[in-house]
């Protein structure tokens, strides 16, 4: 490769060596990322997409069980039908968590008061699960619904958990996302989702994060 010519015709995309690192990072990651471990799910999504987009899911081929149970055991939800027989508090935390280690039992139910679903982690772990195939057999849609529907806010964003945090078009477009995915657009008002998107239109003609915020790609 010759960085010297500045047309890098020569420049090429060494797939081998990207899907490696993907797989590895599914795999185990450096001491250094260990503030990472409560969004493990996250940073599967963008391994398992990288290999999907290389065209190398077969490097998955012996690992995509273990690999789609690990995302079902960060689900909180009742097993599919079962979300009547539970309070609107409790559906309300339904989702993915970031990891596994954010639980203190076996059980699919909220672990502990701060156990609750965060809304990229579920649109993540719905991708990824989707992309490995899975038919989302083992998932209570409406209980997942419920869990994004409670984190809308009232001018039409999405908040990422119950305990609150940031709110804006990233959340949003997760919401929507997943709402796609599951087919079931009950979990969010669309007219106010729609008017929050509109009111980022900022001057430069691009979307904004939020309303009076620059255009961001």
């Amino acid at each position: 490769m010759n960085f010297g010519d500045p047309s890098h015709s020569d420049l090429i995309l060494t797939h081998g060596r990207h899907a490696k690192f993907f797989q590895r990072t599914l795999a185990v990651l450096p001491s250094s990322l260990s503030s990472f471990d409560t969004q493990r799910v996250t940073v599967a999504y963008f391994a398992i997409s990288g290999l999907d987009l290389l065209d190398r899911l077969d490097l998955l081929e012996d690992q995509k069980t273990s690999i789609v149970s690990w995302l079902y055991s960060c689900l909180i939800s009742p097993p599919p039908g079962q979300e009547h027989r539970l309070g609107e508090e409790v559906l309300s935390k339904c989702g993915f968590r970031g990891s596994p280690a954010l639980k203190l039992s076996s059980c699919p139910l909220p672990s502990h008061p701060y156990d609750h679903g965060h809304i990229a982690m579920t649109y993540t772990a719905l991708a990824s699960l989707l992309v490995l195939g899975d038919d989302l057999a083992r998932l209570d849609r409406k209980a997942v619904i419920a869990g994004v529907r409670a984190l809308q806010l009232p001018d039409g964003s999405y908040k990422a958990a119950l305990e609150g945090g940031e709110n804006d078009m990233r959340f949003l477009y997760c919401a929507a996302a997943i709402c796609s995915m599951l087919g079931d657009w009950s979990g969010m008002n669309t007219e106010a989702a729609v008017s929050y998107v509109v009111s980022s239109v900022s001057y430069e003609g691009g979307i904004g994060q939020g309303p009076g915020l620059e255009a961001h790609g």
